[in-house]
Formats: structure tokens, C-alpha cells, sequence
């Protein structure tokens, strides 16, 4: 099978591009969205606590102001406030905003609302979705297909691309915490892997396999599922989505079972694996069998995403660097 958006903000109101303040927007997630729509044409500023922050390189580098004082944030010089999973309704800038008549969002529901407007490859799954976003990003940077891309990091070496038209592709990070990619209009979907995770929410395993099944039930007929089987979980959610939505378009890939297989490592390669019906093997940046799975699980996304040729894919794939504040090659 793998063979065979954004409207600009300067369009949506008018002449006049959105103005958006961003409460929390140190946060990983939040400053990736701050880049995303500032490429997007958007005039993004925020606030956040005084103290370094690894974000706070990244959000200069795309000129985006940062505040530390709270009594800066104007409600009269704002259109939106997106506040962080950190802060909660009851917080001083969020009850000003409110108070003002700001359209007023959390960072998941106005990623909810950016999906809408998008054709989205969501990455979820317990683990390994940061990296296989920004591998996705990747790729369709290498591939030089417009994009825009929404995650928890920053990809290394690789600046962000955003084309602010209509019907571009978001790359989107979809979180499991309560339940909040359940939000997000998703067109092809990447699951890595579903294990017991956020204990705090999901007080038992079986919660975790739940939520990730109503995720699939809300796909739209004929979307994409990309799933690895590398846990009993996914597994399971792929088994349910058999039985469940026959409509779906369903592809899954692991060592042992699914339909696309891999050999990992070659011999003694580390950095080394292959694919079952490519002649070819290929040479990875990345080494060890999570980020293998999460590099080929990528692949896949935006091979069905795109219609593109899966070896042509992969060969991109192999360029990524990885993400910064994961495993980092250093020499």
C-alpha cells in the first residue's frame, strides 16, 4: 500500500495577521507551536518564569519576545492566549485575557483547532514520539515538501519550515495525558508503542490500551494507521482496529510480525538495518532498536502520507540527526 494548512494567519482575518500572547511558552511543546506560527506569519510573544530554559536559545533565534513579568501581558494588543499544560484556568493571565473577551485556548485545544485546518500526521504512543516527529519533519524537509511540524524538541541541525497556505501538512506530536490527543482531526496516525504510562491519569495499563483505541474510533474512514508491534499494547490496539474499523487503510511493521519487517542490526552494524523486499540496506545516524523503530515508523508515515516511494523515504530518513535533549552523537 505504501507503494501504489495551514491558512496563513495574515489570511484569516483579513489584511491583519493574528496576534497571539502565549502563557507558559517555554514549555517544549509551546515553543514549538510559538516557532510554528510565527513562520506561519502570526505575531507571537509570551511569558514564562525568569529562569534558563533550553527553549530560550530557540525562541530568540526566531525573534520571539519573551516576558518575565506578568503585568506586561496587554489583553488590548492580543487576539488569542494559548496557555500551557503548566498553568490552569484560575492563572492571573489567563483570568485577564477571559475577562477582555481574548479567544483563550490550552495548548492542546488550539492544537485541536490548528488540525482542523491541516491534512496532519500525528506521532503518538508512550514513547519515541518526539523522535519520530522530528524525523518525519525531516523528511519532508529533505523531500522539500511543504510543511509544518509541531513537537516536543528541536530537530539537530535542521531549521523549521512552515509554508502558510492552505491545506499544508502538520507534522503533530499527539499526546496521551489525559486523553488529550482524543482532540486532534488526524489523517494518517503513527502509533510507536502503548505501555503504562502518566500514572497519575491512567491508574492501570488497560486505561492507556483504552485511550489509544478511542483514538483510532475517531479517525476518519479511509485514514492511515501506522502501528509498531513492538508492545503488547500496540498489539492489542492493533488487533481491536482489525476487528473495528475495517475501513481504515492499516499497516504495521516490527522484527518478527506485521506487514512491513526489518532486520536490526546487521551483523555486527550498529548502525546498520533493513527492510523485507528492499534489496537495499540502510545506514542510520541513530543506533539502537527504539530510535531504528521510530525512524522507520516515520518512514512509513510519510511514505502513505505522501504516496512517496518507501526506499526513497528511508534513504531520507537515514540523514536525521536525531533530536536535541535526546541521545546525541557527539563525535
Amino acid at each position: 500500500m505504501w507503494q501504489s494548512f495551514f491558512m496563513g494567519f495574515h489570511r484569516m482575518n483579513g489584511s491583519r495577521e493574528k496576534k497571539i500572547y502565549m502563557a507558559g511558552i517555554k514549555g517544549t511543546g509551546m515553543s514549538s507551536l510559538a516557532v510554528h506560527l510565527t513562520l506561519a506569519g502570526a505575531t507571537v510573544s509570551g511569558w514564562d518564569s525568569g529562569e534558563v530554559f533550553p527553549t530560550d536559545t530557540y525562541l530568540t533565534a526566531y525573534g520571539i519576545r519573551t516576558d518575565t513579568d506578568e503585568t506586561l501581558f496587554d489583553p488590548s494588543l492580543w487576539d488569542t492566549l494559548v496557555y500551557s499544560g503548566a498553568i490552569d484556568t484560575s492563572h492571573p493571565l489567563v483570568s485577564r485575557a477571559v475577562s477582555a473577551g481574548l479567544e483563550v485556548y490550552s495548548y492542546h485545544a488550539y492544537l485541536g483547532k490548528l488540525s482542523r485546518t491541516s491534512r496532519v500526521i500525528a506521532v503518538a504512543g508512550t514513547h519515541g514520539k518526539t523522535t519520530a516527529s522530528g524525523c518525519a519533519d525531516h523528511i519532508l524537509q529533505s523531500l522539500d515538501i511543504p510543511h509544518g511540524s509541531i513537537y516536543g524538541s528541536q530537530p539537530i541541525g535542521d531549521e523549521r519550515h512552515t509554508a502558510a497556505g492552505a491545506e499544508t501538512l502538520l507534522v503533530l506530536e499527539a499526546c496521551e495525558y489525559r486523553n488529550h490527543f482524543h482532540s486532534y482531526a488526524i489523517d494518517t496516525l503513527l502509533i510507536t508503542n502503548v505501555e503504562w504510562e502518566h500514572a497519575d491519569f491512567f491508574t492501570q495499563a488497560e486505561n492507556v490500551v483504552e485511550s489509544f483505541v478511542q483514538l483510532v474510533s475517531l479517525l476518519p474512514p479511509s485514514a492511515t494507521l501506522i502501528i509498531s508491534l513492538s508492545t503488547e499494547g500496540a498489539r492489542e490496539v492493533a488487533r481491536r482496529a482489525r476487528s473495528e474499523r475495517s475501513d481504515l487503510q492499516l499497516v504495521t511493521y516490527g522484527k518478527e510480525e506485521g506487514e512491513i519487517r526489518y532486520s536490526y542490526p546487521l551483523g555486527t552494524a550498529v548502525d546498520k538495518f533493513s527492510i523485507e523486499g528492499i534489496a537495499s540496506s540502510f545506514k542510520s545516524q541513530l543506533v539502537g532498536e527504539g530510535f531504528i523503530e521510530d525512524l522507520i515508523g516515520a518512514a512509513l508515515s510519510v511514505a502513505c502520507e505522501t504516496k512517496r516511494d518507501l526506499e526513497e523515504v528511508l534513504f531520507h530518513a537515514c540523514s536525521f540527526r536525531g533530536c536535541r535533549g535526546r541521545v546525541e552523537k557527539t563525535r
